[in-house]
């Protein structure tokens, strides 16, 4: 039995691989050869072309086991992690403020003039922030209050934020400094010290999340993070631990005598209910002595310089915390090299210029005669034509590894996560030139696989799932690989801000659309592949197409009937007369797409009156359900028949099956677009409106088109949004129709845009009242019956 392997084995230890190879061909060429050729000589014809053969093998093997970043780095040897789905740990991990405690952290973190922060919780999701502020800084609670509407999390609320004065202490003390030292900076750090001790935040550090190293494995999941985080210290609040800090200050040589007393004159030892000190430019109870004797301080000088204090602390907070980080940084190469690694970088690349390859004839003297050029005038045609014939075996060794290095070049998008590519599910391997046009197939090579098997490992490694099973049997709108490749492409390109921010609602005091939504919102909308910008107002795509939706139930069949040219003779449908329709070519252009789309609506019959059917609309993106039935006469009919109506409908006539054929390959691709254009999810929290019920969470849902229609569809969605949701949350879902989705959107822009402006309470109520009237269940019995619900006579020039 052959035991030869079809792949190169490692070598044996000691052995390089071309004398492995070496050793194995010749083995091989004596196996093959017999008693026929017994010349093994190096010269020999045949080893030469061999060893050529063995050594570009060598230099494929050594192109190929460089390390996987330096095949993704640019010509600077730069990569960028994101770009492949690899994001750093504290990017991923860390998550959003959602404790009381992370938002204290957050606002310290952000606002250097804010000394401390008390973040109380109150009921039905509210807080109450209270500020302590430089004494140099103004009223900063609106800033607050709008960095905070900007991080909440769903159904929580900021109803006040204030700047609060605690009590003032006065400072009593004397104390030496040494000689030299200017007693007026020495007093700026005393006060400072003592101030920020008093305020609770004498020690808070500040970490950025773009510094050279990465966090700590112990720092991953502690939050909040965005471009800092601070660190909060444990402190006893009492004089003896403050003494101790004034002692170490560079400078003070002792201290005679130290207290603090309050405006009753009393001396404050404990300083837990929270204190500030007094400021004034006289010294009349500080003494401050130096060998000589007592120094002056000039009191203008001291304020200058504490509030020039103050502000170096807000400008290079920043900067001093990279330098450090940048110090750390050095001090780690130092121990990497000592340890006695080459690279001491995080992710260490170089660029690799291996993907070129010079054909192996190249390598052979010309007397082998491969090619043409290479024959005498006089050279015999047989012996040409058994020397092209080698040559083109040579050419098939070449366009191997030329084929090898073209994946290895198109490493980078096979792992991108960059939706830009036109052609995303087929990578290039060899270049248009080298193969003629009827090889065309040969050129390039199906990676869609390959794509989804790296989601799928991103998907493992961030524990989300980009393409569930049954989001595969719900793809009913014509996706090709490319689209579903993009979807999951931009799920997992927003997947670290979605996983930290996962309970981050909108801000209310924020202009309406764009990012400005809920994270849940954001996250359904990518998987779902729903349009995310809220500014896009789904009610009206079909007005703005000039269709108006028909009613499903039994009360608007008659009037189905009278529009949809419903045909009831079956004898015209039997299956001699019918047939089917088949797929034809799609538009190569958006250009050429939107002129099929405009002969559509002119020629096809049905776009003579606004109204669709609901079962075409939602039915008419599957070809199979459209038949062209012969009449007699030379003439066709183009027939639609669903399963919501059990009835069949003629959109056309025509003496041309082609024409007939072209019109439903259009009007099904057509459909498929409004169906997807037709898509959303809003998320809504009820204690915004209704204080009874603090933690409940609204999603509404598109409710008419195919998927949304589906029973299996709603329950799925269901389920994910309900693993979305904090668990805390009461969700309540709603799936409605489009005329209800209209009456919705007006009243929730309206509403958004209300909160947005601070409107009267009035005005944003009867917005709330529209919104909440076209979610009730006897919307549309309230229509039939004349008894408008969302007929409010709205005063916007009140609002």
């Amino acid at each position: 039995m052959d035991e030869r392997s079809l792949y190169i084995t490692r070598p044996e230890d000691g052995e390089d691989l071309y004398t492995a190879l070496q050793r194995q061909t010749l083995a091989e060429l004596q196996r093959l050869s017999g008693n026929v050729w017994t010349d093994y000589n190096p010269g020999d014809p045949g080893v030469t072309v061999s060893e050529a053969a063995d050594y570009v093998l060598t230099e494929t093997d050594y192109r190929l086991d460089f390390p996987l970043e330096d095949y993704l780095a640019g010509k600077d040897g730069k990569w960028a992690e994101e770009r492949y789905g690899l994001f750093p740990p504290e990017s991923v991990y860390p998550s959003a403020p959602v404790t009381a405690e992370d938002y204290r952290r957050a606002i310290l973190t952000r606002f250097p003039d804010v000394e401390n922060a008390d973040v109380i919780p109150g009921e039905g999701g509210c807080y109450h922030v209270r500020l302590r502020v430089s004494p140099f800084s103004p009223d900063m609670a609106s800033q607050v209050l709008g960095f905070l509407n900007r991080h909440r999390n769903l159904c929580e609320r900021f109803e006040d934020v204030q700047v609060v004065s605690p009590e003032e202490l006065f400072f009593h003390a004397d104390f030496g400094i040494a000689t030299g030292e200017n007693a007026t900076e020495i007093l700026v750090q005393v006060y400072w010290t003592a101030m920020q001790y008093l305020s609770g935040s004498a020690e808070v550090a500040y970490r950025t999340a773009g510094s050279p190293l990465p966090m700590r494995e112990d720092e991953w999941y502690e939050g909040p993070v965005r471009n800092a985080r601070a660190e909060i210290p444990v402190q006893k609040d009492t004089e003896t631990e403050l003494y101790v800090r004034l002692t170490g200050i560079p400078g003070i040589v002792s201290f005679k005598t130290c207290y603090f007393k309050d405006k009753d004159g009393h001396t404050v030892t404990d300083f837990r209910t929270g204190y500030t000190l007094h400021l004034s430019k006289d010294f009349s109870n500080v003494k401050v002595r130096n060998g000589t004797g007592t120094v002056h301080v000039d009191g203008n000088e001291f304020m200058e310089r504490l509030q020039a204090k103050y502000f170096m602390r807000s400008t290079f907070r920043t900067r001093r915390l990279m330098q450090e980080r940048e110090a750390q940084y050095l001090e780690s190469i130092v121990s990497h090299r000592k340890a006695g690694q080459e690279k001491a970088t995080l992710y260490p690349s170089e660029y690799r210029d291996v993907y070129g390859h010079t054909p192996l004839a190249d390598d052979l003297p010309s007397c082998y005669a491969v090619s043409d050029r290479d024959f005498l005038r006089d050279t015999p045609a047989p012996e040409k034509a058994a020397a092209r014939n080698f040559g083109n075996y040579l050419k098939l060794f070449d366009l191997l590894i030329q084929r090898g290095l073209g994946e290895l070049d198109g490493l980078k998008r096979v792992l991108a996560l960059d939706t830009a590519d036109l052609e995303l599910s087929r990578l290039e391997t060899l270049p248009e030139k080298i193969l003629p046009m009827r090889k065309h197939n040969d050129r390039y090579r199906d990676i869609t696989g390959l794509r989804d098997r790296y989601m799928d490992f991103l998907d493992g490694l961030y524990g989300v799932d980009s393409a569930p099973e049954w989001m595969r049997e719900s793809d009913c709108y014509g996706q090709t690989a490319d689209d579903r490749l993009r979807r999951r492409m931009r799920f997992l390109k927003a997947l670290p801000v979605m996983v930290r921010d996962r309970s981050r609602s909108f801000d209310v005091t924020g202009t309406f659309g764009g990012e400005n939504v809920p994270t849940v919102k954001k996250y359904l909308s990518l998987l779902l592949d729903f349009d995310t910008d809220e500014e896009t107002t789904v009610g009206n795509i079909l007005p703005a197409h000039n269709l108006i939706l028909m009613g499903d139930g039994e009360r608007g069949e008659r009037f189905r009937g009278l529009v949809s040219s419903q045909m009831i003779d079956d004898d015209l449908f039997d299956s001699g007369s019918l047939e089917a329709v088949k797929e034809d070519t799609p538009p190569a252009s958006e250009k050429e797409k939107l002129k099929r789309y405009e002969d559509l609506r002119r020629h096809l019959p049905i776009f003579n009156s606004n109204w669709i059917n609901g079962s075409l609309f939602r039915e008419g993106i599957w070809l199979s359900n459209y038949n062209l039935v012969s009449v007699g006469g030379g003439e066709w009919l183009l027939v639609f028949r669903g399963k919501e109506d059990e009835k069949r409908m003629n959109l056309g006539r025509s003496n041309s099956r082609e024409t007939l054929s072209a019109w439903a390959n259009t009007l099904c691709r057509y459909l498929r677009e409004l169906n997807r254009q037709c898509e959303a999810v809003y998320v809504i929290e009820k204690n915004l409106f209704d204080p009874m019920e603090p933690f409940t969470v609204m999603l509404v849902f598109t409710g008419w088109t195919a998927r949304t229609r589906s029973p299996r569809f709603r329950e799925a969605c269901t389920r994910l949004a309900r693993s979305v949701i904090p668990s805390h949350l009461k969700m309540e879902t709603y799936w409605i129709g489009a005329l209800q989705m209209q009456y919705f959107e007006d009243g929730y822009k309206k509403w958004r845009e209300s909160m947005s402006t601070d409107a009267p309470v009035d005005i944003r109520a009867l917005h709330q009242k529209k919104m909440t009237d076209a979610l009730s269940d006897d919307f549309m019995s309230k229509r039939r019956k004349g008894d408008n619900p969302a007929k409010e006579k709205y005063k916007e020039e009140d609002a």
